[in-house]
């Protein structure tokens, strides 16, 4: 299965599955963050909106994909 990291959405920790965040990398108007849910790291691009949003390493926040972002591929 594969999935586009800009179809994951974060949130508060009740809404979606727990994930860690381990880092983040401000790429111009796109923030990358690597996450690690249930033993699985995902890269998760979310749009650089305000610095007040940004989340730190170690912050736990909801991980929300939809069935159709997901794609297989073999």
């Amino acid at each position: 299965m594969a999935l586009r990291p800009e179809s994951i959405t974060l949130g508060a920790p009740e809404q979606g599955i727990a994930g860690k965040i381990l880092n983040h990398s401000l790429l111009g108007n796109v923030v990358r963050y690597r996450i690690v849910v249930n033993g699985v790291e995902l890269a998760v691009d979310v749009l650089n909106r305000a610095p007040g949003d940004l989340y730190h390493a170690g912050s736990v926040v909801g991980v929300h994909i939809t069935a159709d972002a997901l794609r297989e591929v073999a």
